[in-house]
């Protein structure tokens, strides 16, 4: 008869194994052929915020995603991410209080809300930014310091949703 000890130990280690072999399987599954970036929801007339969206995208996916970017792995899927908005809060929305105090004291964030899309599935990504007004006085670069700022952030959320 095995003592109580024993059995817990064989439990455990049967439990490990199961554990160790879920784990290579996910990331197995989580390897991929190769990431395309589909900016078609994003306006034409945003054509700044596009580019260097894309651009920002291209160079942040595969950092966020190591090594699990695989061109020639056979049977891997391909990656998609499709940015659909881009939101850069208004400076003016800034801490917005009622004569008492309250109200509601918000800040218009920055967001940027898309998709990754992997063998068919779609994931939801959306992240948020408190926006740096800091330098008003230049709105092209501060526009594109804020865009920049929400890109590498979606990258990683990307990285962390698949």
């Amino acid at each position: 008869m095995k003592s109580r000890i024993s059995r817990f130990a064989e439990a455990a280690g049967l439990a490990g194994a199961l554990l160790l072999a879920a784990g290579a399987a996910a990331q197995a599954q989580s390897v991929y052929g190769g990431v395309r970036i589909d900016m078609s929801a994003i306006p034409n007339g945003a054509f700044q915020t596009k580019q260097q969206l894309q651009a920002c995208l291209q160079r942040n996916l595969p950092l966020a995603l190591g090594g699990r970017i695989s061109p020639g792995a056979r049977g891997a899927p391909i990656l998609v991410v499709r940015p659909l908005t881009v939101w850069l809060g208004n400076a003016a929305a800034t801490d917005i209080r009622d004569e008492f105090g309250g109200g509601s004291g918000t800040t218009s964030l920055d967001s940027l809300e898309g998709e990754v899309i992997v063998g068919g599935q779609r994931v939801p990504v959306t992240v948020s930014a408190n926006p740096d007004f800091g330098t008003q006085g230049l709105p092209e670069y501060n526009a594109r310091v804020r865009t920049e700022t929400l890109c590498q952030t979606f990258a990683y959320w990307v990285a962390r949703r698949v």
